[in-house]
């Protein structure tokens, strides 16, 4: 994601909601990868800690790693970078939903 001057705060970093949404698509999209058969992937619970700031022109990339898959959820836990640097760290359960 790169960081627009319409994304930033009145502090002039990230807000954390659009933080937040970035790693909820980014675990949402992973679910539809792992399991093919979901129709929809709805959030459950998300919990985002916030470790340093992200500014504006900066490149935030998602690393979403699979902690558990079962056939109704699944849990993730994604860390998003900017470069090497940790920027955030959450864990979020999703509820996986199929065609009837």
């Amino acid at each position: 994601m790169q960081v627009g001057a319409e994304l930033v705060n009145r502090y002039g970093i990230l807000h954390g909601g659009l933080m937040t949404a970035f790693i909820d698509t980014a675990m949402a999209e992973t679910t539809f990868k792992v399991d093919h058969a979901v129709a929809r992937a709805l959030t459950l619970n998300i919990s985002v800690d916030f470790i340093r700031p992200a500014h504006v022109g900066q490149t935030l990339s998602a690393e979403v790693s699979t902690i558990q898959n079962s056939r109704s959820i699944i849990v993730f836990h994604v860390n998003v970078y900017e470069g090497n640097e940790l920027v955030s760290t959450s864990l979020a359960h999703f509820y996986k939903q199929y065609n009837k």
